[in-house]
């Protein structure tokens, strides 16, 4: 209860002269950090600009200037280059969720249960997110190598430019399954998860990056998203606190 005090006088003593935060987050929150947002607000911040997209490109354009207040990354290893170049608080830096990968099928098909699976050839285009810049798309061409089924599905994988976009193709009909967070598809139908055992660890990492005017108003929302709420909601819609590995989605 000290603490949710604290954090409104901060956040009031804050909202008059600060604009909004800025937030650069991970695709694969889309669906849980709205309501991390609205905790937030509702202690009396302004609300806060949430842009979603692939972490690889958030931290280049951090990288290159951008004003980002809070990174949420689907990978530290992005959070570190935004480190390197000398734009975010190393003091800051943690990790806040452990993700999750899920195999999707469109509707009117019959589901993947494993990963397996996606070599039959029912599965005419499987959507993943580009290995490039998106942790999940790294994750996804991880399974299929373990799986040993690259080989016999190279030829028909579509790439988004993120992990949300990798499901719209599933969603439109433009990929028969899809390779995604689970966090955009829990408790949806057509779902599987995908064995961890098969690609690297998904930790998520946050920082802030925000000037040391703005940090006053940036450090508590990191707090409430690695706090008992935040952490609350974030397990609601999938991720995961630990690195134990676990093949059961919420």
């Amino acid at each position: 209860m000290m603490r949710a005090i604290w954090l409104s006088l901060l956040l009031f003593a804050c909202r008059a002269e600060a604009p909004p935060l800025r937030i650069a987050a991970a695709a694969d929150l889309e669906r849980s950090l709205g309501r991390v947002v609205e905790t937030f607000v509702a202690t009396g911040a302004p609300p806060p600009t949430v842009s979603y997209g692939a972490s690889g490109l958030f931290a280049q354009q951090l990288i290159d200037g951008a004003p980002f207040d809070v990174f949420l990354s689907a990978s530290g290893a992005f959070v570190d280059r935004a480190l390197a170049a000398g734009r975010c608080d190393p003091n800051t830096r943690r990790i806040y969720a452990v993700g999750q990968l899920a195999l999707v099928t469109g509707s009117g098909i019959e589901a993947a249960r494993t990963i397996d699976e996606l070599s039959d050839p029912r599965f005419r285009k499987i959507a993943l997110a580009n290995p490039e810049h998106a942790p999940y798309g790294q994750a996804a061409l991880a399974a299929l190598q373990n799986a040993k089924i690259f080989d016999a599905v190279e030829g028909r994988l579509i790439r988004g430019d993120n992990v949300r976009q990798a499901l719209t193709y599933v969603e439109t009909g433009n990929a028969e399954v899809g390779l995604v967070a689970a966090s955009l598809v829990v408790g949806q139908a057509g779902v599987a998860p995908v064995d961890p055992q098969l690609y690297p660890p998904l930790e998520q990492v946050l920082v802030v990056c925000a000037p040391p005017e703005r940090a006053p108003l940036a450090r508590p929302f990191a707090d409430l998203v690695t706090g008992p709420e935040g952490q609350r909601i974030l397990q609601e819609h999938g991720f995961r606190r630990s690195l134990e590995p676990s093949n059961e989605l919420p």
